[in-house]
């Protein structure tokens, strides 16, 4: 099960494909001591939504949640995926 790790707005997200599914893990952690923060699983459809989503947030073409009163002001990724996947 390969581990994809990549940065977020602030965040370590690490990504994997859970085998026999089309299903993939996202677990992601504070940057500066690795505290985990969350964990979601995704499916294809999702994943494609969210990664272009974080795309555009990227670029600041779309507002995205930040951890107010935490240094570098990083991503709130539960927030964020919350209103993108509306669940």
């Amino acid at each position: 099960m390969p581990t994809t790790s990549v940065p977020w707005m602030g965040n370590r997200v690490e990504m994997w494909e859970i085998e026999g599914t089309e299903l993939t893990a996202l677990q992601w952690h504070r940057p500066w001591n690795g505290s985990m923060r969350g964990f979601r699983i995704l499916g294809a459809d999702e994943l494609t939504q969210v990664c272009a989503a974080v795309e555009e947030a990227t670029a600041e073409l779309r507002p995205a949640p930040r951890l107010e009163g935490v240094a570098g002001q990083p991503l709130d990724l539960e927030a964020f995926l919350e209103e993108i996947l509306d669940r």
